[in-house]
C-alpha cells in the first residue's frame, strides 16, 4: 500500500519542477543518475502529477495531462541513502515514498531525468480527500523533503518535521516545517548529521475540495510559495510543494506529506 492505495488504484498531487544547473553521472547499467544540482533558476508551481499504481513495483506517472514516465520491476535500483524511498531509474528517476509508520495516508518523492529535462522535480500525493474535517482538536504530523541552495552549499531536506494544525470554522491549515539540510544530497545523505536552517510559516485557507496555496515564510527575510491539498481514502493526509526565496538569492524547495491525528 502506498499512501492509502492499493495495487490497480490511482493517486496524484501538487508538483514543483525547479530548474538550474544539473550534473548527471552514468551508472554501470548506462542508465544517468543526478548527481549535483549546483544552482537553480526558476521554480515552476503550476504542474501537478498523477501516478497510476499498477501492480507490486509498476508505476505509471503523468505530468500535467502530457504523460510521463513508466518504471517497472526490472527499473528498481537500491537506493543510495537506504532510507524509505523505493527507487526507480531508467531514461528517468523515480523516488516514492514507501509509507509505513512514519505517514500512511500520504507519499511524497522526487522525479528527474529525460522527462524533465534540465530540472529536479518534487511531488506529494495521495488519493483525493472524500469530506473535509468538520470539527477542530484535528492537527497533521510528516516529514520534509527536497532541496536547500544556500551559501554555496547544496542540501538535502530529507527528514525536516512538518507539523499542521487544522481550523474547521476558517477551514484554514496552519503550517510549521522544521526545515533542516544534510549534505550529500544524492547519496547517502541519510546517515549525515542534520544541520537547522529554518522555521518555514503558513497559513492555507482550503476550498472546498480541500486545496489551496499561501505565502510561506521564514528567517532572514525568506518568502515563497506553498501549494496542496488534502488526502483521503481510509483515512486522511496532506500533501504540499514549496519553496522559499532569500534576499541574498538562496533557495529551498521542496515536499511536504503527513497524516492527520486526533489531540
Amino acid at each position: 500500500m502506498i499512501a492509502d492505495v492499493m495495487p490497480g488504484g490511482s493517486l496524484g498531487g501538487p508538483f514543483l519542477c525547479a530548474a538550474g544547473t544539473l550534473t548527471y553521472v552514468t551508472e554501470a547499467d548506462g542508465t544517468r543518475r543526478l548527481s549535483a544540482v549546483s544552482a537553480v533558476t526558476g521554480v515552476n508551481f503550476n504542474s501537478s502529477i498523477a501516478i497510476d499504481y499498477l501492480a507490486l513495483d509498476r508505476f505509471r506517472t503523468d505530468i500535467n495531462g502530457f504523460g510521463g514516465p513508466t518504471l517497472e520491476p526490472a527499473d528498481k535500483r537500491t537506493p543510495l541513502a537506504g532510507v524509505r524511498y523505493d527507487y526507480f531509474r531508467k531514461a528517468s528517476e523515480l523516488e516514492i515514498y514507501r509509507t509505513g509508520k512514519d505517514i500512511l495516508f500520504a507519499t511524497m518523492g522526487r522525479l528527474s531525468g529525460d522527462w524533465v529535462p534540465d530540472a529536479i522535480c518534487f511531488y506529494a500525493a495521495g488519493p483525493p480527500a472524500k469530506n473535509l474535517p468538520t470539527s477542530n482538536g484535528w492537527w497533521f504530523y510528516g516529514l520534509a523533503d527536497g532541496l536547500a541552495l544556500r551559501g554555496g552549499k547544496t542540501e538535502r531536506l530529507f527528514g525536516s518535521d512538518m507539523r499542521a494544525d487544522y481550523d474547521a470554522a476558517k477551514r484554514e491549515l496552519s503550517i510549521r516545517i522544521m526545515l533542516r539540510g544534510r549534505d550529500q544530497p544524492f547519496g547517502d545523505f541519510a546517515s549525515r548529521p542534520a544541520t537547522d536552517i529554518t522555521v518555514a510559516t503558513a497559513r492555507v485557507t482550503l476550498n472546498s475540495g480541500g486545496g489551496g496555496s499561501a505565502t510561506l515564510t521564514g528567517a532572514d527575510g525568506s518568502t515563497g510559495t506553498i501549494s496542496g491539498r488534502l488526502f483521503g481514502n481510509l483515512g486522511i493526509g496532506l500533501g504540499f510543494v514549496f519553496e522559499l526565496n532569500y534576499p541574498n538569492g538562496d533557495r529551498i524547495f521542496g515536499a511536504i506529506a503527513g497524516d492527520m491525528n486526533l489531540i
